[in-house]
């Protein structure tokens, strides 16, 4: 028996009609995405001659709002209270951090930015290679895995994932397997 090839490459022919629907997709991914991302939080001090020298290298520092700051950790808590080199505050004066100089008398506060991790949040439109259809979700800059995923601090603070990334696809799956998109 012999085998007729086609004229036609009927993967990519298959693949370019699907590329619209992948488009779609994608841009539902990354609009989901952007509505469940973290905000940011920046580390803000009073900006005067009485700000401690710890707070004044962390002022301006920005992380997911889910994570922490990461503040040079005074001398007195690394002898007295066990701290590393550094301290991990949800925001400052965190209690939870086990610090007390670090805290004691601090003025700075957390200022936040609603859009902070939506904001790196990107599609790169979908592109036909032979019978692939490729197109990706991004979400690129700093501490962003950490925001998705969760860390965990030393001294056993943890910080939960949100896993926005994660519940986008899974959303618009659901709502491409039910003809919603």
């Amino acid at each position: 028996m012999m085998r007729k090839k086609t004229a036609y490459a009927v993967d990519e022919i298959v693949a370019r009609m699907v590329l619209p629907a992948v488009n779609r997709v994608g841009e539902k991914a990354t609009e989901l995405a952007k509505a469940g991302a973290p905000p940011t939080k920046l580390w803000q001090t009073m900006e005067d001659a009485r700000v401690r020298p710890e707070h004044r290298r962390a002022n301006q520092q920005v992380v997911p709002e889910n994570l922490r700051f990461t503040v040079k950790s005074h001398p007195w808590d690394m002898e007295h209270r066990g701290l590393g080199e550094f301290t991990y505050l949800l925001e400052p004066r965190d209690e939870s951090s086990g610090a007390v100089v670090n805290l004691k008398n601090c003025r700075c506060w957390p200022v936040i930015d609603p859009d902070g991790v939506a904001d790196l949040v990107s599609w790169e439109e979908a592109q036909v290679t032979g019978k692939r259809v490729r197109g990706l979700v991004v979400a690129d800059g700093n501490l962003v895995v950490q925001a998705e995923r969760g860390d965990i601090y030393p001294g056993g603070l943890v910080c939960d994932g949100t896993w926005f990334m994660a519940k986008a696809a899974a959303e618009a799956a659901v709502m491409l397997r039910t003809g919603a998109l």
